[in-house]
C-alpha cells in the first residue's frame, strides 16, 4: 500500500503541440473563441527549440491561486 503526501495538491494542467518558445512562459493560451484557458508554463523539447510540447495551468487554477494571494 503506498502512502499520499498530505501536501499534494490537484493542478490542471493543459498540454498543447502549439509553437511556444522557452521566453513564452506566463502568455496567455486562448481557446478558438480567443478567450484565455491557460497560462503557458514550459515546454518540452528534444530540440531546445519551439517543436515539441507545451504546458500550461489552466486558467481556472491561476484564478484560483490570484485570488488566494
Amino acid at each position: 500500500m503506498s502512502e499520499q503526501s498530505e501536501d499534494l495538491v490537484e493542478v490542471e494542467v493543459l498540454q498543447s503541440d502549439a509553437a511556444a518558445n522557452s521566453g513564452n512562459s506566463g502568455g496567455p493560451m486562448f481557446n478558438m473563441d480567443g478567450e484565455v484557458i491557460g497560462i503557458i508554463s514550459s515546454i518540452l523539447s528534444r530540440s531546445g527549440g519551439f517543436d515539441g510540447i507545451s504546458f500550461a495551468i489552466s486558467s481556472n487554477v491561476a484564478k484560483k491561486l490570484l485570488l488566494e494571494g
